[in-house]
Parts: C-alpha cells; structure tokens; sequence
C-alpha cells in the first residue's frame, strides 16, 4: 500500500486512455487500446478500477446479463488488487 488515497471509478469507452498507466501485475497481460476501447464501448461491460494517483493498481470486471424471465443481474468476471 502507498498510503495515497485510492480512488474508485468505473469506466466509459471515454475512459480508456486510464488503461494506459497501470501497475504491473495488474491484469494478466499488457492491455490492448484496441481491446480495452473495445470492451469499454460495449456497455453490457463494465470495468471498475482502483486508481493510486492516477494509476491502475485494482480492477473489478464483468457484464450485464439480462433474460426474458430473471431480473438483471451482474456476473463478475475478475477482480485483482496489486
């Protein structure tokens, strides 16, 4: 932990340049512009992230499932906190 405060924000395709500072060990693999824009513009998506000063250090990932017979709910694909 730095002992910065941790902001909280969850993502818009407006929001994908924030991908491009994030601390190593963060997601599996070096984040793709392409692919982050991608999936931040698909809004059944949604990436939540912890920023340490303007950093990436925390996500929390998943999408917005929706059926004609349950109510809508959220399934978290991944989350990690380096």
């Amino acid at each position: 932990m730095s002992g910065h405060p941790i902001t909280i924000r969850n993502l818009g395709p407006e929001d994908a340049y924030i991908l491009d500072r994030v601390r190593p060990g963060t997601f599996d693999n070096e984040v793709d512009p392409t692919r982050a824009y991608a999936f931040l513009a698909t809004r059944v998506n949604e990436l939540v992230v912890a920023l340490d000063m303007g950093e990436v250090v925390g996500f929390a990932s998943g999408t917005v499932l929706m059926h004609p017979d349950k109510p809508t709910a959220v399934f978290c694909a991944r989350s990690r906190r380096v």
